[in-house]
C-alpha cells in the first residue's frame, strides 16, 4: 500500500472523508507517526532492506558523504592493486595517533575520520576508488501534486517534499490521475534521484508533461503495513480526530507486534516505558 492508499483507509475507518473533518496534512502527519513508531518496534524484520552499498570511482580528497546516510556499516578502500580494503574508524580523539606505530597507516590497513559530513581517509584519496556500506534514513511518506518534466524525466514535487538530498532515492512512487473523476493510480516508478533544492524526483519511467497526484511506497514490508494503519488510528484518536480511546487502540497495536515477534521466535517485553527485542534461540 502507498501512502495514498493509507490514508484513504484511515479516511474510511475514521468516516472523516471531508477535508475539513480531517485536512489532509494533518492525516499525513499522523500516518507518519505511526510509520516511525511501527517501523521502531518491527525494525529487526526488516533492518537488511536499509542498507545501502555505493560504489564510487576516482575519489580524492575528503569525501562528502550523501545526506541519506544514518550510519556506516563499512568503509572499503581500493589499493593500488585494485582490491577493496577495509577502513578502520577513527575516533576523533585519536586522530592526532595516526600514522604513529600504535595506528600505522597504508593502503594494506587504511584508516577513515567522520567528521561532519564528511569522510577524511587515510591515506589521503587521489582518484582512488571507494565503497560505502550504510545504513539509510527512513524519509517521511509523501503524497501531493507533482508535474513531470517534458523530457520524461524527472517530476517536480510540491512545497512538502523531504528537505535532504538523496533521501528518496531508490523508493517507489505511485502515480495517480483523476479519472472520471475518481483518482486512480496510473504507474508506479522508481526514484533514483532526489534534487530538494530544486524538489525534482528523477524517476525511471514518466509521460511527459503530466500532472500526477503521487504517493510514496514505505519500506516496511507490505505484510505489515495493516500495522501502519492500526497506528494511524492510534494517532488520530491521540490527536481527536477518532473518537475511539487510544490507550485501548495501542494495546492492540502492541499485542499484534508481539504476535509477530512470538511467530520468529523472538520475545518482545516492555519495561516500563522502555521496550526491548530478545531472541528466544
Amino acid at each position: 500500500m502507498d501512502s495514498f492508499e493509507l490514508m484513504t483507509s484511515l479516511r474510511n475507518i475514521t468516516g472523516k472523508h471531508e477535508e475539513k473533518e480531517l485536512p489532509t496534512p494533518e492525516l499525513l502527519r499522523n500516518l507518519n507517526l505511526s510509520n516511525m513508531l511501527v517501523c521502531q518496534l518491527l525494525f529487526p524484520f526488516f533492518k537488511d532492506d536499509l542498507i545501502h552499498t555505493l560504489t564510487l570511482a576516482s575519489q580524492s580528497g575528503d569525501y562528502v558523504y550523501p545526506k541519506d546516510v544514518l550510519l556506516f556499516e563499512n568503509v572499503y578502500r581500493k589499493d593500488a592493486n585494485s582490491t577493496f580494503r577495509l577502513a578502520t574508524k577513527i575516533e576523533l580523539p585519536h586522530v592526532p595517533l595516526i600514522g604513529t606505530e600504535q595506528y600505522p597507516s597504508n593502503q594494506l590497513k587504511p584508516f577513515y575520520v567522520q567528521m561532519g559530513s564528511k569522510l577524511t581517509f587515510t591515506p589521503v584519496l587521489s582518484s582512488t576508488d571507494i565503497k560505502l556500506e550504510y545504513r539509510r534514513r527512513m524519509p517521511n511518506l509523501v503524497f501531493g501534486l507533482g508535474t513531470s518534466a517534458a523530457d520524461k524525466t524527472y517530476i517536480t514535487l510540491d512545497n512538502y517534499a523531504p528537505t535532504q538530498d538523496d533521501i528518496l532515492n531508490e523508493y517507489y512512487l505511485a502515480l495517480y490521475k483523476y479519472v472520471t473523476g475518481d483518482l486512480r493510480l496510473s504507474s508506479v516508478t522508481q526514484i533514483t534521484d532526489y534534487v530538494a533544492s530544486t524538489k525534482r524526483a528523477v524517476c525511471t519511467t514518466l509521460d511527459a508533461d503530466q500532472e500526477y497526484y503521487y504517493a510514496l511506497l514505505p519500506i516496511l514490508p507490505e505484510e505489515f503495513h495493516n500495522y501502519l494503519i492500526s497506528g494511524g488510528l492510534y494517532y488520530l484518536a491521540l490527536s481527536g480526530f477518532y473518537d475511539k480511546d487510544s490507550m485501548s487502540l495501542m494495546d492492540s497495536l502492541l499485542s499484534y507486534i508481539k504476535t509477530i515477534y512470538a511467530a520468529h521466535g523472538m520475545t518482545y517485553f516492555e519495561e516500563g516505558k522502555k521496550s526491548n527485542v530478545k531472541s528466544s534461540r
